[in-house]
């Protein structure tokens, strides 16, 4: 699903079983890739200069023609003569930006052409393919590719009365889908409640016992860090069962009260709670530095600045 509407009035805005060609490059006259500087002498030079433009764009147009394409799907821009030189209601060209050609690509199945040069009967899709347009508002329209053979991207159209309600739906099914990616990428999934936290907090402590002297301070700061709350009852209790070795067992927000999360069903990606250890551990380096840094410059000037005239004299 696309948001674009047609180019041309008098393009067709239903086709069946199109033949399509996906570019990722403009339909449009290649310009220069530096600053050009054109003088001319007489004033039929420029006439001269815009047909050249002019025959570019019908070259490009002809080569297309000769594949006999429904619908040309280019990338960033689509030369406004280019629609007219392709009789319109043949042949619809859109422009779309570089995020949507990947997901029509995807949606088709198909490889792009980088270059207009390099089209080749070959690369022409014919798929089983219906080419519609459906009105979203008064102002916008939205293009889609329907019944695809072998698609693998799909479009999500959210209904609702209020453009807030259909915020909020966005924002949730972006948050489900990047779940969802997550345990796709990363199988693993950890018991959530706070179970995996209290866990690591155990193990830490655990490891911070066969560590002698002063470099046992960050395990305890971490295994104390980790837990996320006061040590009350209910984290007793908690850290109490961890310790037995029933790490699965959580915190239920709703009732307060802790549940073995194997039983409860609650699992959470295991890439999302290393990340939240890593960056938890960076935010408190940084700290730890950022304090060093200002106690050095705190003693420099201690050291630099001279004594009062009343100390001196004594």
């Amino acid at each position: 699903m696309i948001n674009k509407d047609i180019t041309h009035p008098n393009m067709r805005r239903l086709i069946k079983n199109p033949r399509i060609i996906l570019l990722d490059c403009p339909l449009e006259y290649e310009k220069g890739e530096s600053q050009t500087n054109m003088e001319f002498s007489k004033a039929d030079n420029w006439a001269r200069a815009q047909e050249t433009e002019e025959e570019q764009v019908k070259a490009l147009c002809y080569k297309l023609l000769e594949l006999k394409p429904d619908l040309i799907i280019a990338e960033n821009g689509v030369s406004i003569s280019l629609n007219t030189c392709l009789n319109a209601p043949t042949c619809p060209a859109s422009a779309v930006s570089t995020r949507r050609t990947t997901t029509v690509l995807l949606s088709l199945s198909v490889r792009p052409s980088s270059t207009e040069s390099k089209i080749s009967g070959k690369r022409t899709l014919e798929p089983s393919v219906v080419f519609s347009k459906s009105r979203k508002s008064e102002t916008n329209t939205l293009t889609s590719l329907v019944e695809c053979t072998s698609p693998k991207a799909c479009a999500v159209l959210p209904r609702g009365p209020f453009k807030d309600i259909l915020n909020e739906i966005d924002r949730n099914v972006a948050d489900a889908m990047s779940v969802a990616r997550s345990v796709v990428f990363n199988p693993r999934l950890a018991p959530g409640g706070g179970a995996t936290e209290m866990a690591t907090s155990v193990g830490l402590q655990a490891k911070a016992k066969s560590i002698v002297g002063a470099d046992n301070t960050p395990f305890r700061a971490v295994a104390d860090g980790t837990v996320g709350g006061n040590a009350m009852r209910v984290l007793a209790e908690l850290k109490a069962k961890h310790v037995a070795g029933e790490n699965t067992w959580g915190l239920d927000g709703n009732s307060g009260k802790n549940v073995d999360m194997k039983e409860y069903g609650w699992w959470e990606s295991a890439s999302v709670k290393i990340q939240t250890f890593k960056t938890a551990i960076k935010a408190a380096r940084m700290l730890l530095r950022i304090d060093d840094v200002v106690e050095a410059i705190r003693k420099e000037r201690e050291q630099t600045q001279p004594m009062p005239e009343d100390m001196q004299n004594e």
